[in-house]
């Protein structure tokens, strides 16, 4: 882990709650706080990016549930996870050692 104070975000997670009265399936947020780690990507224009968007790396504890889609609210600004989150295994004991994802600001 980078030798930086972690940053306190809100993750929001969105579950489902089952089914309404037509059969939908409903969702509500779950919410946790988080003690995280952010640093800045390059921005650079692909496929999937424009010029000028900056995408943003958090760097999390294993023991924090996150997925694609979620959403994490960091000082008044709003990101969502872009791709399904990487969690890399010590090579001993096979165990996470924390979460990569990558982030965008939310529009």
């Amino acid at each position: 882990m980078p030798l930086m104070t972690p940053h306190r975000v809100m993750v929001r997670h969105q579950t489902s709650d089952g089914r309404d009265a037509y059969g939908n399936e409903t969702f509500s947020w779950v919410e946790a706080q988080a003690d995280v780690y952010l640093s800045a990507e390059e921005a650079r224009a692909d496929a999937e990016t424009n010029i000028g968007e900056h995408r943003w790396r958090l760097i999390a504890p294993a023991s924090l549930r996150l997925e694609r889609g979620d959403r994490i609210e960091w000082g008044g600004r709003a990101f969502t996870v872009t791709a399904a989150p990487f969690a890399p295994l010590d090579p001993v004991t096979g165990a996470p050692t924390h979460i990569e994802a990558a982030i965008e600001e939310a529009s």
